[in-house]
Formats: C-alpha cells, structure tokens, sequence
C-alpha cells in the first residue's frame, strides 16, 4: 500500500495507489470555498473508473460518526466482494436494491443507500450465525453496529453472537448497551437461547430485574 498526501496551490490532494492491483485514486479538497467541494476519481481497472464530486458539510455539525461514515460504508460494502475489491459492474445479488449505478460515458457513479446496506450486512450476519459461522459473521454484524450504533437492535444480536462464542463478558456489555438504548422484551430476553451463556451470569439477571422495574414503572 502506498498512500501519499501533498499541497497543490489552494488545495489539498490526496492520492493513493495498491502495489498488487491497478486500482488508484484521488480526491482534491477546495478548502477555501464556503463549504468547501471536492473531486475525485477510483480507477478500477485499466477500463472501469468512478469519478465523484460533492460539497461538505459545515464541520462543527458534524458528529465523529458522521466523518467516519464513508469509511464505514466502504468496509461494510467491501464485505460482498471477493477480496474486498468494490467493482460496481459486478455488484452481487444482495446489493442489488442497495446500490444505484449511473454511466455516462465512461464514468460511473455509485450511490448507497446505507439504511438498506446496514440491512443487507445485518442480515446477511444472522445467516452466518445461523449456519454458526462466527467468525464471518462477526464482521458482518460489527459492520452493521458500525452503520447503525443507536440501535438496540444490532446491538442485542452482537450480544447474542458473543453469548455463542461465549465471550460473556463481551455479551453483558453489548446487551447492557441495547437496555440503556431502549430494548425491552423481557420475555425474549429470558427465553432466547442463543443467550444462555449470558443467562448463567448474575449480572444478567440483575439487568433482567433492572428491565422488570424500568417497564412497570413506564
């Protein structure tokens, strides 16, 4: 991997490129536009590239979420590729209602829909733990937390998912965070047995009691 990052005049541009493969990129940063732009390409192969544009957001409005989303996007999409290579024209099934590609000429952009993407790769990690399969589904379901960090949700089947692997003690966290974000199936909770590792845990059934006094007294 070589990634190299230099001042040209009034913008900042950053270039990268990979020692196995032919794909390269850059993207070049307007700073002193107000909000500031840029521009960019993905060249995929000697016949297939991306070329993107776009403006960005103020700063201050941005959480730390926010900034790393593209990144995340990209690691969770890279998932559904051989190798993690993104290649738009050879999108699989799976992403087919997740992303839009627009050519024109010989450019193509890509849109993500990330509420469908963190579906995808939600899903996507409940069949592999179906099929027990922890540790492809680990990255599977760690990119769907990655995409969608306030849900109680993902967070309840990670912790399901260490529960299997029995990590119990990454299990209790990951199902005292889904409480405190609004789970609350106390019945699904003591009944569920891809928890039962966490379930022969006293700090479980102290959550359990916490959850009893938090819905009677809602």
């Amino acid at each position: 991997e070589n990634v190299i990052s230099h001042k040209v005049d009034s913008e900042k541009s950053v270039s990268w490129s990979f020692e196995d493969n032919s794909t390269e990129g850059n993207i070049e940063f307007d700073i002193h536009s107000e909000p500031f732009t840029f521009t960019g390409f993905l060249k995929i192969s000697e016949n297939e590239s991306v070329h993107f544009k776009g403006i960005a957001l103020p700063q201050e409005k941005l959480s730390p979420q926010q900034l790393d989303l593209p990144d995340k996007v990209s690691s969770a999409l890279s998932l559904f590729f051989p190798k993690g290579k993104i290649l738009p024209h050879h999108t699989p099934s799976t992403l087919s209602d997740v992303i839009t590609i627009t050519e024109s000429g010989n450019d193509v952009d890509v849109d993500v829909n990330i509420e469908k993407l963190y579906q995808a790769v939600h899903n996507e990690g409940l069949r592999l733990l179906e099929q027990t399969n922890y540790e492809e589904a680990r990255k599977f379901l760690m990119a769907a937390l990655d995409l969608k960090p306030q849900s109680p949700v993902i967070h309840y089947n990670v912790a399901c998912m260490y529960s299997l692997m029995n990590d119990v003690e990454k299990g209790m966290v990951e199902l005292q965070i889904a409480v405190a974000q609004g789970y609350s199936d106390v019945v699904q909770l003591t009944t569920d047995e891809d928890l039962i590792n966490l379930q022969s845990c006293a700090t479980f059934w102290g959550l359990v009691e916490e959850m009893n006094v938090k819905n009677h007294n809602n």
